[in-house]
């Protein structure tokens, strides 16, 4: 016989007596998740493991609500460090933790250019007073782009 979706998360995580409860089962983004039975009906062939653990202690998670962690740790699933928010509540939350982690300089996929040629092109403008429109074609850029890279506004190494 098979197993419900409920049986089948308490198989998939640790619970110590104290703190995080982690998800060791399958992971997407970081979160644990969890194949569903019903998703020729919710349209979703996983529900992520922390959402789940909410509706089982708490019920159902409002239209438009996200759930949130207290913990920080994506893979917990304890009902204890999980709290209803919004989208903006869960910015909110993840700012004010400085815990946004987002690609910069040539790590971002965007990037036209590395740390070496930023360093090349602020080297040929601020010491051999070449323009910035005239440092900019030589890489393929515009001029905004160069002036923000010298800057340091929009490219961190």
């Amino acid at each position: 016989m098979k197993k419900s979706l409920v049986d089948r998360f308490w198989d998939k995580f640790e619970r110590p007596e104290e703190g995080c409860w982690p998800w060791v089962a399958a992971t997407k983004n970081g979160y644990g998740c969890i194949g569903r039975e019903d998703y020729w009906l919710s349209g979703s062939k996983t529900i992520y493991a922390h959402r789940l653990s909410w509706m089982l202690w708490n019920g159902p998670i409002p239209d438009g609500f996200c759930v949130c962690h207290s913990c920080d740790n994506t893979s917990c699933v304890n009902p204890d460090h999980l709290f209803l928010g919004s989208h903006k509540d869960n910015m909110r939350d993840m700012f004010s933790k400085n815990r946004r982690k987002s690609a910069v300089g040539e790590h971002h996929g965007k990037s036209k250019v590395t740390r070496r040629q930023v360093e090349f092109i602020k080297d040929l403008v601020l010491q051999h007073g070449m323009t910035q429109s005239e440092a900019s074609r030589i890489f393929g850029l515009s001029r905004n782009q160069a002036h923000y890279m010298i800057k340091g506004k929009t490219w961190k190494g």
